[in-house]
């Protein structure tokens, strides 16, 4: 299997990347290694194929399924206004 050489820049290209046959197949072996890695019988070599599987995942899911960016003092001032009882927006 032949690793990718450069990830996908944008959504479309990392969920179209998601449903192909490329990734269909590391996807199967990084299951295999898994499967493997929780029975006790996956090697050093292995192991680190399987790091590079799950962190190539992490990318692509990051594009595809960005987590939402937020104000973390607008949180602290929502939990803040929850927390004393009052519900009207400041």
């Amino acid at each position: 299997m032949t690793a990718r050489t450069t990830a996908p820049t944008n959504r479309a290209a990392a969920l179209a990347y998601l449903q192909g046959d490329e990734w269909r197949e590391k996807n199967a072996r990084r299951a295999q290694l898994i499967d493997k890695k929780i029975k006790g019988q996956l090697s050093a070599a292995e192991d680190t194929e399987l790091d590079g599987l799950q962190n190539e995942l992490s990318a692509l899911l990051e594009v595809a399924h960005p987590q939402p960016c937020f104000d973390s003092d607008k949180l602290e001032a929502i939990k803040e206004r929850l927390q004393s009882g009052k519900n009207d927006k400041p």
